[in-house]
């Protein structure tokens, strides 16, 4: 197995475990309601999501007074809802706390 592959795969389920096990908001309007109000650690978006809306995250990621780490998942949409055990396309994804899983370490990684 290559190291992209492996690497992929780790991330994957670290997703799954994160979802399982750690506190999260998903979905973009969600994230956006998130960032003026929560403490949020990571933010993991789509690699296909619209230009207006990555850059309104962007913005509002700016603003923050804390440092929040922001990870581009190198899927669509649709590969992020499929990894998250949803039915349905996910475009951005808050971590407020990453439970069992070693999502944080793993996006460093990439």
């Amino acid at each position: 197995m290559s190291e992209s592959k492996s690497k992929m795969a780790l991330l994957n389920r670290n997703l799954r475990i994160l979802v399982k096990t750690g506190k999260i908001v998903m979905g973009e309007k969600n994230v956006l309601r998130q960032l003026r109000t929560g403490q949020m650690k990571l933010l993991i978006i789509a690699d296909n999501l619209p230009a207006p809306y990555k850059s309104e995250l962007l913005r509002q990621m700016s603003l923050q007074t804390r440092k929040v780490e922001v990870f581009t998942y190198p899927g669509s949409s649709i590969d992020l809802g499929n990894q998250c055990g949803r039915p349905h396309m996910i475009a951005a994804i808050a971590v407020e706390q990453a439970g069992d899983s070693k999502i944080l370490e793993v996006v460093k990684e990439f």
